[in-house]
Order: structure tokens, then C-alpha cells, then sequence
């Protein structure tokens, strides 16, 4: 199913993280690099190159927070570009919705939610 996702974000040249990354940031002007990595469950080590590139792209920008943090916040163009991974995530999710059988899609999304608490 991941594989599926990565193959539908290529229309807008993401990987699964860097999209999950401006997912995460969306609204939020006081996330640091250490706390998305927290948060999505993303080494450190590999923080920092994912950062860069979406930096390079010009989809977010660090931002001084206080006196030694840095904000990753969404540029314009990564407003933009996070309106088409929403569109795109919708479609996979709906998508992946039709294939569980009518008589389970109630329980299903529920059980999920469920399972994240």
C-alpha cells in the first residue's frame, strides 16, 4: 500500500516522508526538525537531508524560533503543494476504502481510530 502512495506522490515529486512532513507542519509555526522526526517516528540522521531537500524545493523554510531553535514552516509553493498531496491522499484513502467489502467500511474506520488511541 506504501509503495502505492509513493507511486501517486511522484505526481508531485514527494516521497511518503517529505509529504507526511508537510502534513505534520500544516498550521503549525513552532515545529522544529527534532520534533516532526519525533513525531513521524524519523531518525535524526535523517532529518536533516529531508529537511534540505524540501528547503532546496522551496516547499518549507527554517524560521528562528528563540535563540538556538529553528521552525520548519510551509513556504507559499508548499502551500500548494500540500493542497495536491491532500488531494491525492484523499483519492488513495477512498480508493483503498473501496476495496474493503460494503458490509465491514462502518467498522472499519473506527477499529483504525481505535487502534491509534
Amino acid at each position: 500500500m506504501m509503495a502505492e502512495l509513493g507511486t501517486l506522490l511522484s505526481e508531485v515529486d514527494l516521497r511518503v516522508s517529505e509529504a507526511s512532513i508537510l502534513l505534520l507542519i500544516d498550521g503549525c509555526d513552532t515545529m522544529t526538525s527534532s520534533q516532526i522526526g519525533t513525531a513521524l517516528d524519523i531518525r535524526s540522521a535523517n532529518m536533516a537531508p529531508l529537511i534540505g531537500r524540501l528547503v532546496l524545493r522551496g516547499l518549507v523554510e527554517r524560521v528562528p524560533l528563540d535563540g538556538k531553535s529553528m521552525a520548519i514552516i510551509l513556504t507559499d509553493d508548499g502551500e500548494a503543494t500540500l493542497h495536491e498531496v491532500r488531494r491525492i491522499t484523499q483519492t488513495f484513502e477512498q480508493d483503498l476504502l473501496q476495496r474493503i467489502p460494503a458490509e465491514h467500511r462502518d467498522h472499519f474506520v473506527p477499529a483504525l481510530n481505535a487502534l491509534w488511541r
